[in-house]
């Protein structure tokens, strides 16, 4: 909307720009399609409109955005002028505009995630660091008054520095670990030799090995006691600008944290970085771990240092009446005592929570918009700050890319090709449900199963069935497209459905499960938890990350998704659910409604899978064996051989006379472009690189056995469908007894097929 080629200013909106916007909204109401508005996404202000350079920043200015005042009133006047401006096709500003039917105000956006989830928010210099700290005193002397307040609550101390605890960390001439306190820990896939000149060890990261953290530096063979003050130092350089990690874990089963995980920024030249620690826990057998190592880089290691004592607490040129008191970052949060990164989690809470009101306040009071208002998504930040917008929404992807080099590198990428249907019971659907709040509309507004992972048919079937039964109020797949070429004839995006036909073709079965089959009932059904603002500082204070805000921060089993509808009470006055445990190895959820069924069968290790049925619409997904009967519907399902031992498939009724059934019947399975080649990784990583292959897709066709039982004489009928839907070939049906069997194969060169009766 700023406009492209010389535009010098992301204050404005280009005129040419925001024409195409109010003719494509016009296009879309006259055709009935509503439309969802964000008013921050990804825009970065700097120089150009006199606002610091775009360095040292988070991207898109996450969480900064919730507490610096100048792009807090550049966010609010890019919403004057959108939601404001008379659109000319329309003759109605978008504030007032019943098309658009949804406001959100900034998406994935919030101070609680970007300091404790995604992490970034550490970079940031002045002003922005300046303000941050500006607001922290500020708080501090609302919560305390004075320093001595202060120091009491955090229990600033001073302690004696004691002996070395480290075994040759001073890595003496000839040295190399893998002996006496120290370890080199590689696999078969790293390269990276390690040697000791003069005293300096040397570590050549020629390749990364298969986990993230080989290789890894160890050392070992100390104590560690909760509370008790450490000071470490590490001196350190590499041959170009990195980082590495730097941490304190057991150095036993189940190889936890001990209260340290941070980060050096280090260059060739020497650095030496001195830090002090609190344990979070007793540990007669910890160790210090270095990692983190890149590719291609040469590290040198003078020393490493760990010895009791040290101080704690408000360092000693700081005080609330300079207002110098240094914020906490997430990393440091092992260098300080608890009762400080409480505070600080207190804080972060609090602030995002005034920014969520301010905006919601504005958009309501000064621009008087008429739409629903959401903030953010659930699990950014908060809940009860989003409790209080107009609807609450959330994000969920499976087994989203990973960049191991350079963020969005096309070349260098990889996913999890896995399918969601082997854990039903632990990731996505459960984990997005029992963090809806009770009382709230609830949307979905971004989801998607990305590609290439090669069960990507079975993701917007489960979810539209799933969130049916959850009583949600919409699911917006991500994306339709990302370029202008609205009918390609191959799939080259992570997250376009278009041209993914595996995903496309089960849309109309997706809007009849979801649509139809929603449960009218769900909020007398749901099992509603109670989650006060206290019981959230208690949970952000212990995990200290967003993510456990729901079930799973207040003990409760999120697998009882499965079985009914879920919710949080932000207000807390519901009771504590009294729920019947299930057992920790329990692999099948069923749930009948008065329509039909839900079924997840998870009894056999990469062999799950989902059958589902409401009446009008049913839906199987997962792994097959051969000429093994699986329920579709009030039938059921057989299936020859398949190419991933496994299959998608939907039934659902498009009649649109009452005499007349008329029936679509979509199988889906792999699906590849021409000449494309996916490359295993090891694990169940797979990568394609920039190799997508070109047009056009190619489907396998999927044999199978349909199977039901026809009580009442119908005459059925089913043509194999071409790609526009059109009839192609006719299938007869087979008759025994009062069962319909019908016949189908690879043959039909098709994945989707008209069934009718009269």
């Amino acid at each position: 909307i700023w406009g492209t080629g010389s535009i010098k200013t992301k204050m404005t909106l280009d005129k040419d720009q925001l024409d195409k916007l109010d003719y494509f909204v016009a296009a879309l109401k006259k055709r009935g399609i509503y439309v969802n508005v964000n008013l921050h996404v990804s825009r970065s202000l700097d120089e150009r409109d006199g606002f610091p350079p775009d360095v040292n920043r988070p991207s898109h200015d996450k969480g900064i955005d919730n507490y610096y005042r100048p792009f807090i009133e550049a966010n609010k006047k890019y919403a004057r002028d959108l939601l404001m401006h008379v659109n000319p096709y329309t003759s109605i500003a978008y504030k007032d505009d019943p098309c658009v039917a949804m406001i959100e105000i900034n998406n994935e956006n919030s101070i609680v995630q970007m300091w404790g989830g995604w992490g970034g928010l550490d970079v940031i210099q002045d002003p922005f660091l300046a303000d941050l700290r500006k607001e922290w005193n500020a708080w501090l002397k609302n919560k305390y008054k004075n320093d001595d307040a202060v120091r009491k609550a955090w229990k600033s101390r001073s302690v004696p520095l004691g002996k070395e605890l480290l075994t040759n960390g001073d890595f003496p001439n000839g040295y190399v670990p893998n002996w006496q306190g120290w370890s080199w820990e590689t696999d078969s896939k790293t390269v990276a030799p390690i040697s000791n000149q003069n005293g300096i060890l040397k570590m050549d990261v020629k390749k990364k090995g298969e986990v993230d953290w080989h290789p890894q530096l160890i050392g070992s063979g100390f104590k560690v006691k909760k509370d008790s003050i450490y000071t470490i130092e590490l001196k350190v350089k590499a041959d170009k600008n990195t980082t590495i990690s730097f941490g304190v874990r057991m150095n036993h089963a189940p190889w936890e944290g001990l209260g340290l995980d941070t980060q050096f920024k280090i260059s060739p030249e020497w650095k030496t970085f001195k830090l002090t620690y609190l344990p979070a826990e007793d540990d007669d057998n910890a160790r210090v771990g270095i990692a983190g190592f890149t590719e291609g880089t040469v590290y040198e290691i003078d020393f490493v240092s760990l010895k009791e004592g040290g101080n704690i607490g408000i360092p000693a040129d700081a005080s609330l009446t300079a207002g110098n008191i240094p914020v906490i970052w997430k990393k440091d949060a092992g260098q300080n005592p608890k009762e400080a990164v409480d505070d600080f989690c207190d804080f972060l809470l609090d602030i995002e929570a005034r920014y969520w009101d301010e905006m919601y306040k504005f958009l309501k009071e000064e621009i008087k918009v008429k739409q629903c208002v959401s903030g953010t998504q659930l699990e950014y930040g908060g809940p009860h700050a989003q409790a209080r917008m107009d609807y609450c929404d959330i994000h969920a992807y499976w087994n989203h890319p990973s960049f191991p080099g350079r963020a969005w590198d096309g070349n260098n990428w990889y996913l999890r090709n896995r399918a969601l249907v082997n854990y039903a019971d632990r990731q996505i659907l459960s984990s997005m449900a029992t963090k809806r709040v009770a009382g709230k509309p609830f949307t979905l507004s971004e989801y998607n199963h990305p590609y290439p992972n090669q069960y990507a048919g079975e993701g917007l079937p489960l979810l539209a069935a799933f969130g049916a039964f959850q009583g949600w109020d919409g699911i917006f797949p991500f994306a339709y497209s990302h370029s202008s070429n609205f009918e390609p004839q191959l799939a080259n995006s992570f997250f376009d459905t278009v041209g993914n036909t595996v995903q496309m073709a089960h849309m109309i079965a997706c809007h009849n499960f979801f649509v139809h089959g929603y449960n009218k009932d769900a909020d007398a059904q749901q099992v509603v938890a109670p989650l006060s603002e206290k019981k959230v500082q208690e949970i952000f204070r212990e995990v200290r990350h967003p993510w456990n805000f729901g079930f799973n921060g207040l003990g409760l089993d999120p697998r009882l998704a499965l079985l009914k509808p879920v919710a949080i009470d932000t207000t807390a006055k519901a009771a504590m659910p009294k729920v019947e445990a299930m057992p920790k190895d329990q692999k099948v959820f069923e749930t009948k409604t008065p329509l039909g069924y839900y079924r997840y069968n998870l009894e056999k290790p990469n062999g799950g899978f989902a059958a589902m049925f409401d009446g009008q619409t049913a839906l199987f997904t997962g792994f097959v064996e051969e000429d093994k009967k699986y329920p579709l519907g009030n039938g059921s399902i057989s299936f020859g051989k398949t190419n991933l031992g496994w299959a998608t498939v939907t039934l659902t009724d498009i009649s649109a006379a009452k005499n007349k059934s008329r029936l679509l019947l979509v199988l889906t399975g792999e699906m590849l472009n021409t000449d494309m080649e996916i490359e295993a990784l090891g694990e169940d990583k797979i990568t394609v690189g920039n190799r997508w292959g070109k047009p056009p897709v190619r489907c396998e066709g999927i044999p199978a056995v349909i199977t039901w039982k026809n009580n009442v004489p119908l005459a059925w009928k089913c043509w194999s469908l071409d790609q526009s839907g059109e009839r192609k070939k006719a299938i007869p049906f087979e008759m025994s007894g009062n069962e319909c069997i019908l016949k189908l194969s690879p043959t039909y060169k098709t994945i989707w097929y008209e069934i009718t009766s009269e």
